[in-house]
């Protein structure tokens, strides 16, 4: 905010002498004062551009409020509100340090504890995690909701004979509890005890609710692991009938088409997720590998974009931005691609996706045609095919609650869990996945 005072010679002059009333007085030049903005003025234009999801929007309010807290270091809601938009960036070791300092500024507040438990979750903490939530239980015995979350907690810890007697127990205090029978199913399917998460699923449709979108969901994610892709489309499909923009069901969908080199296919089932989660970093990264299928470089490459200005050095993003460069017709511009390649082998999460030696061959074969540009004859580099990945689809889950003293714990299922990253389509190249 730019404040501006005037200093005008004609009005100075008056104070003085009848200087002004014929003969032209020599002005002073205007001046401008420039007062910095506080630090609560830049958080109020955080929270402001905080309302739009837009990959623009959401850098210009992070940057707002960082320039907020290097204003006051104990402005602790600009920490905040830090952490809420490094998760939209899906940076979620970043988001939880400023958790951790809002948690910290305020001790007693269970609600934010909750925040931070969420945030252990997201950054894969899940020990942290689960000693916020075994004391929440421990103060809240009869809140089934908070043994729902534990019991999810347990499983993700892989504490599976925890995980089940705690559902078990949610399911002998109420039968038809349908989160507890969706920990169950995932439970089996995280466990590989898929012919039990299969029977739970049946028992659940059948019992408990005939219309429940997740119950089809992790029932399809049971048959894919089963390797029978056609019944779990089927209920993937039949979720969607009970809820038509359910995102789990969609990236499922999505993902199998990805797998079938169905790329239509897939970008209608990924633009429907985007529409309502347009940072969501899974369905970015495959709705950019089906229009590279489709040979739409230009789109894909603005979809690497929009994910390099939410993640400036994701590994992936940052491969496949590589590829559309290289396989540009301008000399130029598939040069510049080197650059891009060097970054991502550099980069230290490279290793870990599964498709890294794909990429790396890739890499290699592409950086020695560059070598040879200009002189005769050139080859085209041999494109990779490597076998399918496996798919890992996106299970319903129920969302960590925190315990409030006048509020029941909500029942909503939370955000699609992350799934590794699908391969891209063998022309031109594969896609490194997580």
């Amino acid at each position: 905010m730019q404040r501006f005072v005037l200093f005008l010679g004609c009005a100075a002059a008056l104070a003085v002498g009848p200087a002004c009333t014929g003969t032209q007085v020599k002005k002073d030049p205007i001046k401008t004062v420039v007062q910095e903005k506080s630090a609560q003025e830049y958080l109020i234009e955080c929270k402001t551009k905080m309302g739009d999801d837009s990959a623009a929007s959401v850098t210009a309010a992070t940057e707002l409020c960082k320039k907020a807290l290097d204003k006051d270091p104990n402005l602790t809601k600009a920490s905040l509100f830090l952490g809420k938009l490094y998760e939209k960036q899906e940076r979620h070791d970043e988001a939880l340090g400023h958790y951790e300092k809002y948690a910290t500024a305020n001790p007693g507040n269970q609600e934010v504890r909750g925040e931070l438990a969420q945030a252990y979750i997201r950054a894969n903490k899940i020990d942290k995690a689960l000693t916020i939530f075994e004391d929440f239980n421990k103060n809240n015995p009869d809140n089934l909701e908070l043994k729902n979350n534990l019991a999810m907690l347990y499983r993700k810890a892989k504490k599976y004979d925890q995980a089940e007697k705690l559902a078990q127990l949610v399911l002998s205090r109420d039968d038809k509890n349908v989160q507890a029978y969706r920990n169950l199913i995932l439970l089996y399917y995280d466990w590989e005890r898929y012919n039990q998460a299969e029977l739970v699923a049946t028992i659940a449709l059948q019992q408990v609710d005939k219309k429940d979108p997740g119950f089809y969901n992790n029932l399809g994610m049971v048959y894919m692991k089963k390797q029978d892709l056609t019944r779990a489309a089927a209920q993937f499909h039949e979720a969607l009938k009970h809820d038509p923009m359910n995102t789990q069901a969609h990236m499922n969908l999505g993902t199998i088409a990805i797998q079938n080199g169905a790329w239509k296919t897939a970008i209608d089932h990924f633009g429907k997720v985007l529409k309502q989660q347009p940072n969501n970093l899974y369905a970015n990264r495959n709705y950019g590998v089906a229009l590279m299928g489709m040979e739409r470089m230009n789109e894909a490459k603005e979809v690497y974009d929009r994910i390099l200005t939410l993640r400036p050095d994701d590994p992936e993003a940052v491969f496949q931005h590589g590829v559309i460069l290289f396989n540009s017709k301008n000399t130029d511009t598939q040069k510049s691609s080197e650059k891009l390649f060097d970054k991502f082998l550099a980069h230290p999460d490279a290793k870990k996706l599964q498709s890294f030696e794909d990429a790396r061959k890739f890499i290699v074969q592409a950086k020695d045609r560059l070598s040879k540009i200009g002189t005769e004859p050139t080859k085209e580099p041999k494109k990779a095919t490597p076998k399918p990945a496996p798919t890992t689809p996106a299970p319903t889950t129920p969302a960590p609650t925190t315990p409030a003293p006048t509020t029941p714990a909500p029942t909503t299922p939370a955000p699609t869990t992350p799934a590794p990253t699908t391969p891209a389509p063998t022309t031109p190249a594969p896609a490194p996945r997580s």
